[in-house]
Order: C-alpha cells, then structure tokens, then sequence
C-alpha cells in the first residue's frame, strides 16, 4: 500500500469569533485541505487553487436560550413543520 506525502502541512491553526450584539459567540474554522499552484506570475505572485472546507459553531449568549426556550426545535434529520 503507497501513501501519498501532503504537499501542504499544517502550521498554525486559529479559530475565528465574531461576538454578536446579543452575546451570542459563533465560532469559525476553515482548513485548507489542498492547494496547488496554478498560476505564477499573477499581480498577486502565485495563484492558487484550493479545495477548503468549514464549520461553524454557535454559542448563543443565555438571554438568547431564555428568549427561546419555549419555541418548537428542529431535530436533525427531521422537516421542519409546512415544508
């Protein structure tokens, strides 16, 4: 069985935080899963293709769990009533 080596490598990783007016932190992660160079030469120097994926996650804030705790919530897998 052949492995292939990564033509990238992770050096640093951050997260990104947006704080909405509410208190509510939602958190952002993108990863670069591939990148190849398509272009040298560009204004820019060197353009790249890359193959991205991303999540994000939500934190509301305790007044937006209070606000909501009485409303109907959509479990995953499921439709949403008058679809």
């Amino acid at each position: 069985m052949m492995t292939e080596k990564p033509r990238i490598r992770v050096k640093r990783v951050k997260h990104g935080r947006l704080k909405l007016e509410d208190g509510t932190v939602i958190v952002q992660r993108v990863a670069i899963v591939d990148a190849r160079p398509v272009k040298v030469g560009s204004p820019f120097g060197v353009d790249f293709d890359l193959v991205v994926i991303s999540g994000i996650s939500p934190h509301p804030s305790k007044k937006v769990v209070e606000e909501l705790k009485d409303q109907p919530m959509l479990e995953p897998g499921k439709q949403p009533p008058n679809a």
